[in-house]
């Protein structure tokens, strides 16, 4: 005897927070005059996690895609002690902590 097959539709997977903020930042720095002013245009993982309502988790993983497109070039700040030394210490291994990165155009 032949098995009946049941008719099912492939689920498709829905976008992850990493791609929406890749393709929102994406198009920011698509958009924007970046030369319009003579500094640096700095993105901030913090600031950009809460105008896109998504952890700072996505942010980094969609800036690290940008930067491997050619849209950012990130780079580690300068740290500064904000505190006693065991606060620092444990600010120390927080990936993401001095990271900053800079919007810019393929030519």
């Amino acid at each position: 005897m032949a098995e009946a097959e049941i008719a099912i539709v492939r689920i498709a997977p829905e976008t992850s927070f990493k791609n929406k903020a890749y393709e929102a930042l994406k198009e920011a720095i698509l958009k924007m005059d970046i030369y319009a002013t003579p500094e640096q245009v700095m993105l901030d993982e913090r600031a950009l996690s809460e105008r896109l309502g998504v952890s700072r988790t996505p942010i980094r993983e969609a800036i690290a895609m940008l930067e491997q497109d050619g849209f950012v070039k990130t780079s580690a700040a300068p740290r500064h002690r904000r505190g006693p030394p065991h606060q620092d210490r444990d600010r120390r291994h927080d990936p993401g902590l001095g990271r900053r990165s800079r919007a810019w155009r393929r030519g």
